[in-house]
Order: structure tokens, then sequence, then C-alpha cells
């Protein structure tokens, strides 16, 4: 038995230095485990920080493009404004010169009018003063004896004469009117 017992020890310490082999494995194992863990979480720790880095300059630059969309919405809000309120302006300017052009073509059209009957009275003037009336015919010809005198010195017979002539004429003229007003009255 005692070589049986010294076989057996020594299986036994061969089992027991490999039991302890095997521990010395599994803890290097597990330390390596544990490392490989560690390395990972790091970079996957690592990999998250770097995500949300990115996460946080696009989220900075998208503040960036809201501020900026903002101030361009309020400058684009002004100039909404102030194109109303040029708009306006200008519709109250067009309506403006809309009633001045009105009121240019009442005076147009009352000009016209005045223009028509100054040519009308001036027409009947001129057709009084071409009519052969006495009081024209008289009045001419006073004025035709006045202006022989004063050129030809005209002695006190031939004045008589010419004064017979214009009367004869005078009278002519004035029968030559009544009738020709006659006629018009009939």
């Amino acid at each position: 038995m005692g070589v049986s017992n010294k076989m057996k020890s020594w299986a036994e310490v061969q089992l027991q230095q490999e039991v302890i082999h095997y521990k010395s494995e599994a803890q290097r194992l597990k330390r390596e485990k544990e490392k490989l863990e560690q390395q990972y979480d790091v970079r996957k720790m690592n990999e998250i920080i770097s995500e949300v880095e990115e996460l946080a300059e696009r989220n900075r630059l998208i503040e960036k493009s809201y501020k900026e969309a903002v101030k361009e919405k309020k400058k684009l809000q002004t100039q909404l404004v102030k194109n109303e309120e040029e708009k306006s302006q200008m519709k109250n300017t067009l309506l403006e010169i809309e009633k001045i052009k009105e009121d240019l073509s009442a005076k147009e059209h009352e000009w016209k009018k005045e223009k028509e009957e100054l040519l009308q009275q001036l027409q009947r003037a001129y057709d009084n003063s071409t009519k052969k009336t006495p009081e024209n015919f008289f009045s001419k010809a006073v004025s035709e004896q006045a202006d022989t005198q004063k050129v030809e010195g005209v002695s006190e017979p031939d004045q008589q004469e010419k004064s017979k002539q214009n009367y004869e004429q005078f009278f002519q003229a004035f029968q030559a009117g009544n009738n020709h007003s006659n006629e018009d009255d009939e």
C-alpha cells in the first residue's frame, strides 16, 4: 500500500498541480477578460463620447442656423411691413392722382365749354360787326369821313356832298339790314 499511497500521492500532487495551474490560468483569463472588458468599455465610452460630441456640434450648428433663421425672419417681417406701408402709400398716391386726373378732366371739360361759349360770343360779335346794320355802317362812315378829313383837308362844300352820299349809303344799308333781319325772322 505504501507504493500505492505514494502513487496516489504523486497522482494527487500532480492533480493538485494541474488544478493550481488551471486555477491560475483561469485567474489569468479572468484578468484578461476584465482587461478586455475595460478596454471594450473604454472604447465603447470613447465612441459614445465621440458621438455625443458630434451630436453636440450638430446641435450647436442647428442652434446657430435657427438663430440666423429667426434673425432673417424678423428682417423679412420688417421688410414686409415696410413694403406694405410703401404699397399703402403708393395706393393712396394713385388714388390722389386719380382724383387730380378727374379734377383736371372736369376743369378741361369746363374750359372747353367756356372756350366754345367765348368762340360763339366772338363769332356773334364778329358777325354783328360785319353785318351792314345802320349803327355799324354809320359808325364806319363817320370814322371814314373823319379819316378823309384829316388826310385831305376837304373843303366845306365837298364835305357836305360827302355827308350826303354817306347818308344815302347809310339809308340804303339801313333798309337792306331791315330787309335782311325780316328775312331772318321769317
